[in-house]
């Protein structure tokens, strides 16, 4: 081994030397830059002392990285520096131009430690590496790992032998690149679709871009320079803020007036006023000779530059999700390896004018320590019993983080339906207004105007509870609360429940699971692929009975409306509030049902509509206006897009155009969360094949189903072909068939079907 380095050593010093840089799709790909396995990097590093020629004048170990499926040396090297106590390792990264360090132990788990694995005892490459042979040394010929895999060996964390549930975090990692990549390719999906000016004017690019030249950086990295030109006396810009681009930003450039060798992929480097400094990934021109041309300083090339990919959210969930792997208690919780614990206090003064399902849940979550779930179906106040539960931990000297997927739901927990002038006395900041509760928002986007006036310039770290998407929750410290209450949690994937989940002891998630999930098909997938919320990730790996309490009565429906959905989704267990279980429009029916045998068509983007259904719905909408309802109180929803736009040239032709703009159209997927007094649902599909395309889906389906049906407060309206709805899939395997097929002599049961409105 000694003469093995000492070869290594000579062969290294005659070579260009630089620090290690790393293939950006390797930096990008979580599940290869994180190992499952880490390497032997001490046995490594204790080989290294003893050699000379691996010391730096500064303190520091040199050692040469190998080429990824060889041990052939690159001239590239890593730098480990113990010198302060806390050991790191360096390489250099282009985006900051400067070396950036890992700690030893993330260090034994990443990539930069794979391509070091071949200098172990314990890993031998294929063959014998060149400087040993003209060294004359015939170590290492050994079949060894292949490019892409971690080291065998069994691996011990500090509470054990790693066990099956670590594999969620490489999972959950990949799937935080899978959907950063879909990002990418949807932009550039569009891009081809596009004209380009029109392309970077609906996002927002930099026009008048012109280059400054391109320089070789310290190791080699071409650096590329570009300004924006201003106009005469125009302000100077601020290229963030107007224009949502930052430093480590993956950007388009394109050339404006001819296309040869762009657009090109590129990183924001650095912004300085109107300068630029980006890195491109030649790979991505079509003519790597005529795009460094192009960006030489004396070209003449006027360039547009847009946002390929925002990488803020997608690294925050990566953060994230270290975070929690790295927490022993918050990693076993997570995959199920913990026995949750419970608090002593009984909390019997909480939810006073809560119904009991309301208090049994809000008890539960308040004594929970680790994790509990609060499973809401429609119109059953969950939002009103985390506002409880904040209360009620706020008067314990509790801090809360209240969060929420979206900047909407956050105001909805923090302030209701409060107006600047009237709290809403069931809302956080009735007790603002009362008492000494200090509230803060964290985060720029607030549209409520009471938010606004009253919470957004707060100190985080004195008020007893601060409201944030769980993104932007993401710049709050670590474990900075005790509780963080989590509204809409299962339209949130599990990464992006981390970010909040970091911040606190404890995690209160309120949701519906038998909704839509966080990710889901849409109309031009053939096969689903949902991602599900840290919600129902729990229920999955605990028993449901020791980490949730759903809510059983619902305050939206007519009981009419509500009874097939409570049937077939809820097991029977939602009751009704008084108020709501009769209330109807005027004199007409609750639910009803036309069977409508249009024929379905495809719009050029394939999307589906049926011009006969959005007959149907147009003059229905009539019927709702002669009895007085306002066109803001209506709804009308459909599976597809291309039957939104049909529907609306109905209702420019049926309506006036102030009232056409008002009723709301949209697809079943956005309507989530949403409510209207009547709602109306255009289903489309019309064929002799019974095929419903994603309507179908066996995951999906159901729940996409279940959103349609739970809409609606007092009159809900299905239009479609029941013998297409209600046909045997064509699909091979499980499919959402039959619960349409449930749902026709349910409707029949209770006389929903009627002719449609003539």
């Amino acid at each position: 081994m000694t003469e093995s380095l000492t070869a290594m050593a000579r062969a290294f010093s005659r070579l260009p030397q630089r620090p290690a840089v790393f293939d950006r799709r390797v930096r990008q790909q979580a599940r290869q830059w994180w190992l499952g396995s880490p390497v032997d990097v001490d046995a490594i590093l204790d080989a290294f002392r003893e050699i000379d020629g691996f010391q730096t004048d500064e303190g520091r170990l040199c050692i040469p990285i190998h080429e990824p499926d060889s041990a052939e040396l690159t001239g590239e090297f890593l730098l480990y520096d113990a010198r302060d106590g806390a050991a790191t390792v360096s390489f250099y990264e282009f985006a900051q131009r400067d070396l950036v360090d890992l700690s030893f132990e993330e260090f034994r788990y990443s990539y930069p430690a794979w391509r070091i694995r071949f200098w172990s005892p314990r890993t031998n490459p294929d063959a014998v590496p060149s400087y040993l042979r003209q060294a004359g040394d015939d170590a290492g010929s050994q079949a060894t790992t292949q490019i892409g895999q971690a080291p065998t060996p069994s691996v011990e964390r500090d509470t054990g032998v790693a066990t099956a549930g670590d594999e969620l975090f490489e999972n959950l990692r990949s799937f935080v690149e899978r959907e950063r990549e879909a990002e990418r390719e949807s932009t550039r999906n569009v891009y081809r679709s596009m004209n380009r000016r029109a392309f970077f004017e609906d996002r927002n690019g930099v026009r008048d871009v012109e280059p400054l030249g391109r320089e070789v950086g310290e190791y080699g990295e071409q650096i590329v320079t570009l300004h924006v030109a201003a106009a005469p006396n125009a302000d100077v810009i601020d290229v963030p803020r107007e224009y949502s681009l930052y430093p480590g930003s993956e950007i388009f450039i394109d050339r404006l007036g001819d296309d040869a060798g762009f657009p090109v992929e590129a990183e924001l480097f650095s912004v300085d006023g109107r300068t630029l400094n980006v890195g491109v990934y030649w790979d991505s021109s079509t003519d790597k000779a005529v795009a460094e041309e192009a960006f030489s300083a004396d070209s003449g090339a006027e360039f547009v530059v847009g946002e390929l990919v925002n990488p803020v959210p997608f690294d925050r969930q990566l953060a994230a999700i270290s975070t929690i792997e790295s927490d022993d208690r918050k990693h076993d919780i997570v995959t199920g390896e913990k026995s949750l614990a419970v608090g002593k206090s009984s909390y019997a003064h909480v939810g006073g004018d809560l119904n009991r399902a309301q208090q049994t849940a809000a008890r539960n979550a308040l004594r929970a320590e680790d994790v509990y779930c609060i499973h809401g179906p429609p119109g059953t106040g969950k939002t009103r019993t985390l506002t409880e539960v904040i209360r009620a931990a706020t008067d314990e000297n509790l801090r809360v983080l209240a969060c929420a997927h979206s900047n909407q739901a956050v105001d909805n927990l923090l302030v209701g339906s409060s107006s600047p002038d009237t709290p809403d006395p069931r809302s956080v900041h009735a007790d603002a207004v009362d008492g000494d509760l200090e509230i803060t928002r964290v985060g720029p986007n607030s549209t409520n105007t009471v938010v606004q006036n009253c919470y957004e310039d707060g100190d985080a770290w004195q008020a007893d509870v601060v409201g944030a998407t769980m993104s932007a929750a993401s710049d709050l410290a670590d474990d900075m609360f005790d509780i963080a209450v989590i509204d809409e949690a299962t339209q949130a994937t599990i990464p992006s429940t981390f970010i909040p989940f970091a911040k606190a002891e404890t995690a209160i998630l309120a949701g519906d699971h038998k909704q839509l999930p966080p990710y889901h098909s849409d109309e031009r997938h053939t096969v689903e692929q949902p991602e599900f919320s840290l919600f129902e990730h729990l229920l999955a790996v605990y028993d449901p009975d020791s980490v949730s309490t759903t809510l059983t009565t619902q305050y939206r429906m007519h009981e009419d409306i509500a009874a097939f959905p409570n049937a077939a989704f809820y097991d029977g267990v939602l009751t009704h509030g008084q108020r709501n279980r009769r209330w109807t429009i005027g004199s007409l029916d609750p639910l009803v049902a036309y069977d409508v045998d249009g024929e379905e068509g495809q719009t050029p983007s394939n999307s589906s509509y049926n011009r006969a259904e959005a007959a149907v719905v147009a003059r229905e909408v009539e019927r709702l206006f002669e009895v007085g309802l306002l066109p803001s109180e209506i709804g009308v929803i459909t599976p597809y897009d291309g039957q939104i736009g049909i529907i609306r040239s109905e209702l420019n032709t049926a309506l006036s155009a102030a009232q056409a703009a008002d009723v709301k159209v949209n697809t079943i997927d956005s309507f989530q969360g949403s409510e209207r007094e009547a709602v109306i649902v255009s289903f489309v599909r019309s064929n002799a094949d019974g095929a419903i395309g994603f309507l179908d889906f066996p995951v999906e389906g159901p729940r996409r189903l279940n959103v349609a049906l739970t809409r609606a407060q007092k009159r809900l309206v299905l239009v479609g072909n029941w013998d297409t709805l209600t046909a045997d899939s064509p699909r091979n395997g499980e499919s959402a068939t039959s619960y349409y097929q449930s749902l026709r002599p349910h409707l029949e049961s209770v006389d929903a079907f009627d002719p449609p409105p003539g």
